[in-house]
């Protein structure tokens, strides 16, 4: 049972991981603007919502 489960996620973890990597090498310039910015944004939000120091 634990062997079966240990299996099947080392098998998604292994297809996930080469996936990405796949993706990552043939990456466009387009393509890596895009997750910049996309990073930026989702960093921007975070830090917009996160709690304000009292008096602010």
């Amino acid at each position: 049972m634990l062997d079966s489960i240990l299996y099947t996620l080392s098998y998604y973890v292994r297809y996930y991981g080469n996936f990405l990597a796949k993706q990552w090498h043939n990456m466009t310039p387009m393509g890596y603007g895009s997750l910049l910015i996309s990073i930026g944004l989702f960093g921007y939000i975070l830090m917009k919502s996160g709690t304000k120091k009292p008096g602010q």
